[in-house]
C-alpha cells in the first residue's frame, strides 16, 4: 500500500468520524444564516465561514446537492463539542438548514433534521446579551435567545442589557443553546421596568420616607465601614449620612466633631445606622502630649 493510498484511508477515517460524532449531538453552540463556502479536503466537504477563513465545520451532513467544491451557500446548524485526545480536519458540525446564496431561493434541510416551525414573534422585550460557547445569547428570565448573525456587532457585549423585538426561528431537535430568533429591532436599554416586575428598578432599594426632627451639635465620633457604606460611630449609636461624605472623611477610624439633624428609623426599614442630614464636620483636633507630662 502506497503513501497516497493510506493518506486517503486517513481523511476518509477522519470524515466517518465526524459522521459519527455528530449523531451523539453535543451540542456546544450554534450559528443562524452564516455565508460559507463549500470547500474539498481530500474526500472530505467541509464549509469554511467568509468571515472567518481559518474555521472549517464539517459538512458531511449535507446533502450531495451541495457537496460542490466552490459552491457558496448560507448554512445554520449545531456546532458539537470536538471528542477528547482526537485530532480532526474539522469542527463536527450538524447542518440544521441550507441554501445557496442568492435571492428566493429556499433553504432545504437535510434528512433526519426535526425542526419545527413556530410563528411567533417577540415585541420590546427587556434582556441581557450574555456570552455563551463562544457566541451572545439574549437572556430573559430563564430563557435564552440565539440572534446569531442578526445581533449587531455593537451589541455583543457580555452583560449589556437591551430592548429588542425579533421573529421566532426554527429549534432544531438536539440541544440548542438557546431558542433561534432574527433581530428586527434591537436598542440599549437604559432603564424603566422589565417585563413581569414592579416599577421599581431591580436591585435598586425604595429611599425610605424620614423625618429629620432632631438637632445634634458638636457630637465626637470616628468613621467606620459597614457593608460598604461610611458611617460615623459614637458611643454605642452609628449615623448613616443622608449623603457620601467627602473622600477626605471616608477612612477608617478617622476622628471627626459633626453636628445636624437626626431622624428616626422607619418601622419595617433596616438601615446600617441612625440616618442624619450633616451641617457641618470637620476633623477633631488630636492633642500631641510631650513626654514630660507623664513624669
Amino acid at each position: 500500500m502506497n503513501i497516497k493510498s493510506i493518506m486517503l484511508l486517513f481523511v476518509l477515517g477522519l470524515g466517518l468520524a465526524n459522521i459519527a460524532y455528530a449523531q451523539e449531538k453535543k451540542v456546544i453552540g450554534t450559528i443562524e444564516d452564516v455565508k460559507a463556502t463549500v470547500t474539498k479536503v481530500g474526500t472530505m466537504y467541509m464549509l469554511v465561514p467568509d468571515d472567518k477563513p481559518n474555521q472549517r465545520y464539517s459538512g458531511a451532513t449535507m446533502k450531495d446537492l451541495y457537496k460542490v467544491e466552490g459552491l457558496k451557500v448560507i448554512v445554520s446548524g449545531n456546532v458539537l463539542e470536538s471528542p477528547p485526545n482526537v485530532r480532526m480536519a474539522s469542527t463536527p458540525f450538524v447542518v440544521t438548514a441550507i441554501k445557496k446564496q442568492g435571492k428566493n431561493v429556499k433553504p432545504d434541510r437535510p434528512v433526519g433534521v426535526d425542526a419545527k416551525p413556530n410563528k411567533k414573534s417577540l415585541r420590546d422585550v427587556k434582556g441581557v446579551v450574555t456570552a455563551k460557547a463562544n457566541t451572545f445569547v439574549i437572556a430573559v428570565g430563564n430563557t435564552h435567545y440565539l440572534p446569531g448573525e442578526s445581533l449587531p456587532k455593537r451589541y455583543r457585549q457580555d452583560g449589556m442589557k437591551v430592548l429588542f423585538s425579533a421573529k421566532m426561528g426554527k429549534t432544531p431537535k438536539g440541544r440548542p443553546i438557546g431558542m433561534p430568533i432574527e433581530i428586527t429591532k434591537v436598542t440599549p436599554d437604559r432603564g424603566g421596568k422589565p417585563a413581569g416586575t414592579t416599577s421599581t428598578k431591580p436591585n435598586t432599594p425604595t429611599k425610605p420616607n424620614i423625618n429629620y426632627n432632631k438637632t445634634v451639635k458638636d457630637v465626637k465620633g470616628k468613621m467606620m465601614k459597614k457593608a460598604n457604606k461610611w458611617v460615623i460611630s459614637s458611643g454605642n449609636t452609628h449615623y448613616l449620612p443622608e449623603r457620601a461624605l467627602a473622600k477626605d472623611y471616608q477612612v477608617e477610624g478617622v476622628q471627626v466633631v459633626f453636628s445636624g439633624k437626626v431622624g428616626k428609623i422607619p418601622p419595617n426599614v433596616r438601615m446600617l445606622g441612625t440616618p442624619i442630614k450633616i451641617s457641618a464636620i470637620s476633623k477633631a483636633k488630636t492633642v500631641k502630649r510631650s513626654w514630660w507630662r507623664f513624669w
